[in-house]
C-alpha cells in the first residue's frame, strides 16, 4: 500500500468512501455562508448614516440623513410654534443619546413631562419671545 493511491486504501478513520470525498478545487461549501437578513431598525440606521448635502444658511454643507431629519422637523417646529413636537423630542431626548443639560431651555425639561399640551406651548412662547 502507497497511500497516494485512493483506491488502494480503505474506508476508516480520516478515511472517507471516495465517492464523498471533496473534489480537487472543488470548495466544501460551493453556496457559501447564508447572508444575514437585515431588520428594519437596521435599514434605518444605515439609511439614517449616509452623507449627503444640504443648504443650510445658504451654505451647502455635508450632514447625515438622520441630522438633516432632526434639522428639519426642529426647523419646521420652531417655524409653526408646535410645541407638541418640541415636548416629544425633549421628553426623549435621552433615547437619541442626548443629555437634559446639552438642551436649550433646560429650566423646562425637568417639569415638562407633566404638562399639557397648552402648558408646553406656553413654556415654549415664554422660551421664545421671554417671560413679558
Amino acid at each position: 500500500m502507497s497511500g497516494d493511491d485512493p483506491e488502494e486504501s480503505g474506508v476508516g478513520y480520516k478515511k472517507p468512501p471516495i465517492g464523498t470525498r471533496f473534489k480537487k478545487g472543488e470548495s466544501g461549501n460551493p453556496r457559501g455562508r447564508p447572508k444575514k437578513r437585515t431588520s428594519i431598525p437596521d435599514v434605518l440606521m444605515n439609511e439614517f448614516s449616509k452623507i449627503i448635502k444640504i443648504v443650510e444658511g445658504g451654505k451647502e454643507i455635508k450632514t447625515t440623513k438622520g441630522e438633516a431629519l432632526v434639522k428639519s422637523v426642529l426647523a419646521h417646529a420652531i417655524k409653526k410654534g408646535d410645541a407638541r413636537v418640541l415636548k416629544f423630542l425633549v421628553e426623549n431626548a435621552g433615547k437619541f443619546g442626548m443629555q437634559h443639560s446639552g438642551l436649550p431651555g433646560v429650566v423646562i425639561v425637568d417639569n415638562i413631562r407633566g404638562m399639557t399640551d397648552e402648558q408646553a406651548e406656553a413654556a415654549y412662547k415664554n422660551l421664545v419671545r421671554g417671560p413679558h
